[in-house]
């Protein structure tokens, strides 16, 4: 049985794989209905219930869209809904129809409504973190806990972007050079 971290190694060890990259990708495109072409890549890792197989997949399609022109994989810090509000950032109209999308996705068109938000996420390079997707995802779709995870995906969505408190300094910035003392 697949976990969130079994299977995003499992993408990611197989990264170099452009056929595999190229047929996930494609698959995005056939959702709801999931293409035969992926299990000969994704049959070993992927869970035995219906409702895990389809997380599973949903995630495997989802790093795939994301990863088809990246040269190495990445992950990032952010939760899904943190990772739209800071690509949707200035575009309110964008971040309210992924909302609506979001909040009505049942597991019919959960998929693809994940996949439009993946693409959105690229397209501004904002990496969100793949466990912790593949974790909500079978929340959804294995225990239930759909409206609780869309409910959270949503206050993330429309929460304030953090900002650096007062006199806060970014710790991979290059310290700033002492001032010069002017001679006299």
């Amino acid at each position: 049985m697949s976990t969130p971290d079994f299977l995003i190694d499992y993408l990611t060890t197989n990264f170099n794989r452009p056929r595999m990259r190229h047929v996930l990708k494609r698959a995005a495109d056939e959702l709801p209905q999931i293409d035969h072409r992926i299990w000969p890549y994704l049959g070993s890792v992927v869970g035995r219930s219906p409702a895990a197989q389809t997380a599973d997949v949903i995630t495997a399609l989802a790093w795939a869209e994301f990863h088809g022109d990246y040269q190495v994989p990445r992950n990032g810090r952010l939760r899904f809904g943190e990772a739209l509000r800071a690509a949707t950032a200035g575009n309110d109209n964008k971040r309210n129809t992924l909302h609506t999308a979001l909040t009505r996705a049942d597991p019919t068109t959960l998929g693809r409504t994940v996949i439009r938000g993946i693409e959105v996420c690229r397209s501004a390079g904002q990496v969100p973190d793949w466990r912790a997707l593949h974790k909500d995802l079978r929340r959804i779709l294995m225990y239930g806990e759909g409206h609780d995870v869309k409910r959270r995906w949503g206050s993330d969505l429309y929460s304030a972007i953090p900002t650096a408190p007062a006199g806060a300094t970014d710790p991979d910035a290059e310290p700033a050079a002492e001032p010069v003392a002017a001679a006299s």
